[in-house]
């Protein structure tokens, strides 16, 4: 079953994160950052796999340690706005189906593919409505409301790294000083 909120995913109380991932083991910008900087000990595992081509397109990694339960989903080849939808279906419905298998009864997922992965919101929707369809763990797509204030001001951080996506209110950047979101 699919479930919508609004929030922030790592505040979400859910028992277990997701993100798209690419294969080239680069964690550089947007929420894929933000996992990299909570999660040290799960990005160098999924570099090691996208290292040693273990990790493949439509597949999964998940990484746990303590409390912490994380889904790599592998969405798309290499970074930037290459994301593909059949790697993500196929992604989803074998993280559910993990899921199942260690009890685990929720995940929490951004939009997956559709931020820098560029993928349409509405073709994902339907992608992650129909893969969870007949699962017993619940899909919680969390989405962070842009903050109007926030609209269109250049990246705070200044890291000279920043890129405004088609569709962006906000500029994205590798250090995410703020939220960036369709």
């Amino acid at each position: 079953m699919i479930e919508y909120a609004d929030g922030d995913l790592f505040d979400a109380g859910i028992p277990a994160l997701a993100q798209g991932v690419n294969l080239d083991g680069v964690m550089g910008a947007g929420i894929a950052a933000e996992f990299r900087r909570r999660y040290p000990g799960m990005y160098r595992e999924y570099a090691a796999l996208c290292s040693a081509g273990v990790l493949r397109l439509g597949s999964l990694h998940l990484w746990t340690y303590g409390e912490a339960t994380v889904f790599n989903l592998a969405t798309q080849r290499h970074p930037g706005p290459c994301a593909q939808l059949p790697a993500v279906r196929s992604s989803v419905r074998k993280m559910l189906r993990c899921a199942e298998v260690l009890s685990i009864p929720a995940v929490a997922v951004p939009r997956i593919g559709c931020g820098l992965g560029g993928l349409d919101w509405a073709q994902v929707n339907e992608v992650l409505t129909q893969a969870s369809a007949t699962s017993t763990v619940r899909l919680v797509v969390v989405t962070r409301k842009v903050v109007e204030a926030m609209k269109d001001k250049e990246c705070s951080c200044r890291c000279q790294g920043c890129v405004q996506p088609p569709g962006y209110t906000q500029y994205h950047c590798g250090n995410n000083a703020f939220g960036c979101y369709k």
